[in-house]
């Protein structure tokens, strides 16, 4: 929520127009409207729909990981603590725990790697990629930019909001009319709807 809620007040202050936003929420399983309507941002924001995409355990070909339990040894790239990304990291890590019988907390101190934060899906699987870490949780899209593997884990929400003080900029009209166009890509699912416009 820490990554809405910046994303929100600087909306409010002016200082971006657009902020991409893929937030689940773990009691309905919802995304991004359960956040726009507990931060209040209805009043200043519109959501634009944008598009599903494939979410996954990136890893190099050779790891073999059959089953989520399999990476419990293998060393982590972690993603920064308010990403949607880290969020479904935790979800994940929530559900091994439960199956193998440990808390929360004890599985985070046994994964290596855990603390190794990185700010974006381009740091996770340039790592992986190099070897400095077995795998990280990342969009498939850019995991086979880079030639590696996805065990995929969610297909994500991935939408945008726009400020209404910039809603008839002509830069965000021109990138609400491309979104709306968009082809078709690897790790990406277009919707019918993309590109329309959710305000309260």
């Amino acid at each position: 929520m820490g990554w809405l809620n910046e994303r929100v007040k600087h909306g409010y202050q002016r200082l971006s127009d657009i902020a991409g936003i893929h937030l689940i929420d773990p009691m309905s399983g919802e995304y991004n409207i359960p956040y726009m309507n507990s931060l209040g941002a209805w009043d200043n924001a519109v959501l634009i729909r944008g598009y599903m995409r494939l979410l996954g355990i990136v890893h190099r070909p050779y790891l073999s990981i059959s089953d989520l339990t399999d990476i419990l040894g293998l060393r982590m790239v972690n993603r920064n603590p308010g990403s949607g990304t880290r969020l479904a990291t935790e979800l994940l890590l929530n559900g091994i725990a439960r199956h193998i019988g440990y808390s929360v907390d004890e599985l985070r101190r046994i994964v290596r790697g855990y603390d190794d934060v990185v700010k974006t899906h381009v740091e996770v699987t340039e790592k992986v990629a190099r070897g400095l870490a077995d795998y990280g949780i990342a969009i498939a899209g850019q995991a086979l930019t880079m030639g590696l593997a996805i065990k995929p884990i969610a297909l994500e929400e991935f939408d945008i909001v726009v400020s209404k003080a910039s809603i008839n900029k002509p830069a965000v009209r021109e990138f609400m009319r491309r979104i709306s166009r968009a082809g078709p890509r690897p790790g990406y699912i277009m919707l019918r709807n993309t590109g329309e416009v959710y305000s309260r």
